[in-house]
């Protein structure tokens, strides 16, 4: 019971640890001058089965964790931190939309595979951006396949995805709770 236990809390070290580095990332990345504000956001059954069966992938959890970018007084974009499963290991990423839910950047935070790490390349993410849901994600067509990371490739184009239809609900559902 004590190994189940420490094991719980070296996996809740290392989740804490991601969101504080991504958070950190967003914030190197906006600029000291755009203030951030960290959720994490349940997802509804509904919206969850919605958004898989169009995109053919599940949620990694229940919940993202968001970050609302204001710069001044007004609200200029969001950040979302997920997961999706590579060849079998999670791969974490992020990807900032504008407040219009345009991506404006994706970055792969952490990956675990031993194959496939060429998706980290910025050549190859930054064709996510401008996209947003009504955008063709399909690997070969409007994405570019990699050779030897077609699995991540895919995963990771299905997640951006995904994101991208989550966003607007999350816009409103984000409106509504101020």
């Amino acid at each position: 019971m004590k190994y189940i236990i420490a094991i719980l809390s070296i996996f809740s070290l290392g989740k804490a640890g991601l969101v504080e580095d991504t958070g950190d990332r967003i914030q190197a990345l906006m600029g000291k001058s755009t203030s951030i504000e960290h959720s994490i956001i349940q997802i509804p059954d509904s919206i969850q089965m919605a958004i898989s069966v169009n995109v053919k992938q599940k949620f990694f959890r229940d919940e993202v964790h968001v970050w609302q970018l204001t710069k001044g007084d007004s609200l200029s974009s969001f950040a979302i931190l997920d997961n999706v499963i590579g060849k079998s290991m999670p791969i974490t990423f992020f990807v900032i939309f504008s407040n219009q839910s345009q991506i404006k950047y994706v970055e792969i935070v952490k990956y675990r595979e031993s194959y496939g790490g060429e998706i980290k390349s910025r050549r190859w993410l930054d064709q996510f951006i401008d996209k947003d849901a009504s955008s063709d994600f399909l690997i070969g067509d409007d994405i570019h396949g990699i050779s030897g990371a077609t699995i991540s490739a895919n995963s990771i184009s299905h997640g951006v995805n995904k994101l991208s239809i989550l966003m607007p609900w999350l816009i409103e559902f984000l409106n509504t709770e101020r």
